[in-house]
């Protein structure tokens, strides 16, 4: 065919439009797919506008407990300073054990109120040792004891008012009357932790009694007692209470009793059906004790239905005091185990996965007037203070001896 007879094709111009359209399509599509972060920044850089991380639905939490502080006068008197009194020397080796929780605790006995100060029978605690208590990291203190009425309404008034001026979370005793029976921790977690602390009552649930001395009617409504001859009685208030703090939005409860036979390294009936009794009818993740002056043994309960298991530890001994083998003819006065529990709580569900123990057992060193409460773990046999009083032999018998009264491995 000749060129005069063929036929020649014009585009029109919409033609070259509809082609551009479809051009720019392509390279949107390619640049939003496939170039880039996948997040709309150029050259796999990170744009002006992150996406803010999803919350974590599990978190871990710490709650570390320990036992008993009695402000004996020789004790107080070495911690005694130029312008009032420091007891954080005496927590050197633990404190960062105890700064590590997100919610921690001791029990207390006794009074903090203004001099004069005095020991055993009656304590009186100078108000520093609550100060010296939230510098070295607790949280929370139980403060309801066989000792809460040494000294009188005035005394237990001035506990509570001297501990929370300091800082302190208080658990077993309350300001006002209708205050909640339970002590609340709002962990930096999110997660809040509730302290159900009880003493024993050695009176009557008519007319309770600590140490034999009676609580006003006052006192009565702002101390957490409970009775052995009543445990059905004790156990549902304890329910009721526990379940008061899941209303105020508790995630894990911890329930303490100020309880059992004082230099008995095993816990008695009674103390073994009443935690029976609270794991079978409340909801209290763990259970833990105090007053006997020496470590009891380690359980893990399991609730009569099969559904739960809970960790209780009957007594955790001593965690500073002048109750040496020198004066109480017991070595185990001088030696105890600060309890962490690690526990793994699923916010969205709202529930306890699991909770792990790591028990960090110590002895308390007195040399050249100074209360050292050493941890032993690692090589503690290079700990400062052992090397210095030549007591390593007693620190090591100590933690056999911890042991063995626990009934547990070393973990």
């Amino acid at each position: 065919m000749s060129r005069a007879g063929r036929k020649r094709y014009r585009f029109k111009p919409r033609f070259f439009v509809i082609i551009g359209v479809l051009a720019l399509i392509v390279v949107l599509f390619v640049a939003c797919h496939l170039g880039g972060s996948g997040d709309g920044s150029k050259d796999g850089g990170s744009s002006d506008k992150k996406a803010k991380p999803a919350e974590e639905k599990v978190v871990s939490v710490n709650v570390t407990c320990a036992g008993d502080i009695i402000g004996h006068s020789p004790l107080v008197d070495a911690c005694r300073t130029d312008d009032g009194y420091d007891f954080t020397p005496c927590f050197r080796y633990v404190k960062d054990i105890i700064q590590e929780a997100d919610a921690s605790i001791c029990t207390f006995e006794g009074s903090m109120t203004e001099p004069p100060y005095s020991g055993y029978p009656m304590f009186r605690s100078p108000k520093d040792l609550a100060k010296s208590l939230k510098k070295v990291g607790f949280t929370s203190i139980d403060i309801a004891s066989n000792h809460s009425a040494d000294n009188g309404r005035s005394g237990f008034d001035s506990t509570i008012k001297t501990c929370k001026d300091a800082g302190l979370i208080v658990a077993g005793e309350q300001e006002n009357e209708g205050d909640p029976k339970y002590a609340m921790v709002d962990t930096d977690k999110g997660v809040k932790v509730a302290f159900v602390h009880y003493t024993y009552n050695d009176g009557s649930v008519e007319q309770p009694t600590v140490n034999g001395i009676p609580l006003d009617e006052s006192m009565q409504k702002r101390c957490n007692t409970f009775y052995m001859g009543d445990k059905e009685g004790s156990v549902k208030e304890i329910a009721e209470v526990c379940k008061a703090a899941r209303e105020a939005g508790a995630d894990i409860v911890v329930v303490g009793f100020h309880w059992g036979e004082e230099y008995q390294l095993k816990a008695n009936s009674d103390q073994q059906k009443l935690a029976q009794m609270v794991v079978d009818e409340t909801d209290a993740d763990i259970i833990f004790g105090s007053h006997p002056h020496v470590p009891q043994q380690y359980a893990l309960l399991k609730s009569a239905d099969g559904s739960r298991e809970v960790h209780c530890y009957y007594a955790l001994g001593n965690l500073l005091s002048n109750q040496r083998q020198e004066n109480i003819g017991n070595s185990a006065v001088e030696e105890g185990v600060i309890v962490r529990f690690d526990i793994e709580y699923d916010k969205e569900k709202k529930e306890v996965k699991s909770i792990k123990t790591k028990d960090i057992p110590y002895w308390v060193d007195l040399y050249n007037n100074k209360y050292r409460i050493v941890p032993l773990r690692g090589d503690y046999q290079g700990n400062d203070t052992l090397k210095a009083s030549g007591h390593l032999e007693r620190a090591q018998a100590a933690e056999k001896s911890l042991y063995d009264i626990l009934g547990k491995d070393k973990n």
